[in-house]
């Protein structure tokens, strides 16, 4: 039997994920109309299939429909979409758990903090508004991120090759996998493992080639500046935008932030230039959260690295995370008491500073770790 480091059986945390998971998908009831959603709708055209009706950039996405296709061929489901959109959040759930694992995080932290991102965004949208490429695509985010840490650099292309037919967000990874790799600015070996992520490039072009669209193609359809002020005013502008990259993951901004301040490592510089490129996209979109939603893997694991050095303060982490997650989604909950829908979402923000400036007075720096943060700056 396999067991983790601490010595309990690898899939007991594996079945405390898939319990939570379960509890999730019961508290979060799916939406039944697909096309009552602008991305329903246009996810809907490429099920079917519809030459007519078929618009960039979604017409490109093809691994998400092609299996809801398929699911749809075996008339098994009510609903085509629950089988590739349920397999992708708990998948994405579990490849984080090894991530976080892979990064040396105690067995019990790692199920914890999953437990924490199951409750939270993305996992809670993805499963109410399922008609999207999001699951898939961050399961493929976090192979990805697993990957780059482990350094397997073909297991990397085939995940961005994958990526390349699902959904283009897996080449957000590519620079990150440079920044992670690269051991001076121009590191030809970390170019050489790069180099297995050109039959990617090449697909994605070559898709953007070949497939019909209804209206302005892929390259067109982003440049145009009316679409730009449009996806800026949907968002109330940079001050909106801004607010929303904090409001999607609320308090794990700040113990990311707080673990950073403690322990400044090379992960941290990575997580800063990932969100960055995640916010530049959120010029081009509608939603800023669901553009910020990739920054989900790097927020956790530092939230998770800063618990598993100060495990005392791990109960108030879960129970903050927990609670953010029931005051935001309570209006899609099926569990939703009257005093949770009234909770101002201005007094959870209150609340998520308190518990960080607690965090921020009650844990300090170590002798060890203030030494490997001065090994990383010199």
């Amino acid at each position: 039997m396999i067991r983790s480091a601490s010595g309990s059986p690898l899939r007991l945390h594996i079945a405390v994920i898939i319990a939570v998971f379960v509890t999730v998908v019961f508290l979060t009831p799916p939406q039944t109309n697909h096309t009552s959603r602008p991305d329903g709708i246009h996810y809907a055209a490429v099920v079917r299939w519809d030459l007519e009706a078929m618009k960039a950039p979604w017409c490109y996405r093809l691994l998400t429909p092609a299996l809801v296709r398929l699911a749809e061929s075996t008339g098994l489901f009510d609903d085509p979409f629950k089988p590739v959109t349920y397999p992708g959040v708990l998948g994405f759930l579990i490849v984080f758990w090894f991530i976080l694992r892979n990064r040396a995080i105690a067995p019990w932290t790692a199920t914890a903090v999953t437990a924490i991102a199951a409750f939270s965004y993305p996992s809670r949208k993805l499963i109410h508004q399922m008609s999207t490429a999001d699951p898939l695509a961050l399961l493929l985010l976090c192979a990805g991120i697993l990957a780059i840490f482990q350094n397997r650099a073909g297991r990397f292309g085939l995940v961005t090759l994958l990526g390349a037919v699902n959904r283009e967000a897996a080449f957000l990874l590519v620079p990150i996998a440079y920044i992670y790799w690269a051991k001076k600015p121009v590191d030809r070996d970390a170019l050489t493992r790069l180099a297995w992520t050109l039959p990617a490039v090449g697909i994605f072009i070559l898709i953007r080639l070949l497939v019909p669209v209804e209206g302005p193609g892929f390259w067109s359809f982003y440049a145009d500046p009316a679409y730009l002020k449009e996806c800026s005013d949907a968002q109330g502008g940079l001050t909106g935008m801004l607010t929303l990259t904090y409001t999607t993951f609320g308090i794990f901004w700040l113990t990311a932030l707080l673990d950073c301040i403690r322990r400044p490592t090379r992960i941290c510089a990575v997580t800063a230039v990932f969100a960055l490129i995640c916010f530049a996209s959120c010029f081009f979109a509608h939603n800023t959260s669901r553009e910020m939603m990739p920054v989900f893997p790097f927020l956790y694991f530092l939230t998770a690295r800063f618990a598993d050095r100060n495990r005392r303060w791990l109960p108030l982490i879960l129970c903050i995370g927990v609670f953010q997650s029931l005051v935001k989604f309570s209006a899609m909950s099926s569990w939703h008491p009257f005093w949770l829908l009234n909770f101002r979402l201005s007094w959870l923000r209150g609340l998520e500073l308190l518990v960080f400036l607690v965090l921020l007075l009650a844990t300090s720096r170590g002798k060890k770790e203030m030494e490997a943060t001065r090994s990383w700056i010199a």
